[in-house]
């Protein structure tokens, strides 16, 4: 825990599936990604080592704008825009389908997948901007990965068998207000509250 990664301020487990694989926010939703070194303020922890923080953006005002993107991997969706004078929204979704794919192409008289590598991840934001004074926002975003197999007796070595289970999940719902006081002073609150659970 030298080196510590945080989502719009909130200490997450992980910032990409399976260790590198693909970002577990989807591209049309970071505003901005910031790597702090070193001497960083108080509000990452206790963190010695380096410090990411990526930055959820704000939704459209103005206009509707949606993304559909699907590669090797994993499909997504994204769509964001306006709900009346006040309030925007964004939403995204992501889903692999690798747990389709690889039990189709391996061979199961040795390695038997029970559950094969598969991700999901989500992110929703929802502004409501009253004022130029006023900031309101609440953002829900959150990750799932998982991996099951079970390795049966090989005939080279019958005493190697056995199952081996791990996985990653984060679920946060962030609640932020920020207020301007006045030229020199502004007002910012966090709330958070979230699960995580990691195991192998």
């Amino acid at each position: 825990e030298d080196s510590r990664v945080f989502i719009q301020g909130v200490e997450s487990p992980l910032i990409f599936h399976f260790g590198g694989l693909t970002s577990v926010l989807s591209n049309e939703v970071i505003e901005e990604i910031e790597y702090l070194p070193g001497a960083f303020s108080v509000e990452y922890g206790r963190a010695t080592g380096g410090v990411i923080n990526a930055e959820i953006k704000d939704p459209s005002q103005t206009e509707y704008h949606g993304v559909v993107d699907i590669d090797v991997y994993d499909t997504s969706l994204f769509l964001e825009g306006p709900l009346g004078d006040s309030w925007s929204f964004l939403a995204s979704a992501r889903r692999s389908y690798i747990d389709v794919i690889l039990p189709a192409i391996l061979p199961d008289d040795v390695l038997n997948l029970t559950v094969a590598p598969r991700y999901w991840d989500y992110q929703f934001k929802l502004k409501y901007d009253h004022s130029l004074v006023h900031d309101v926002s609440m953002t829900l975003f959150g990750s799932d990965d998982r991996l099951s197999f079970l390795l049966e007796e090989t005939p080279s070595d019958p005493s190697v068998r056995g199952e081996i289970e791990t996985g990653t999940s984060f679920h946060t719902a962030l609640f932020e207000w920020s207020t301007e006081l006045s030229e020199n002073l502004s007002t910012q609150v966090n709330l958070s509250a979230g699960m995580q659970s990691l195991f192998f």
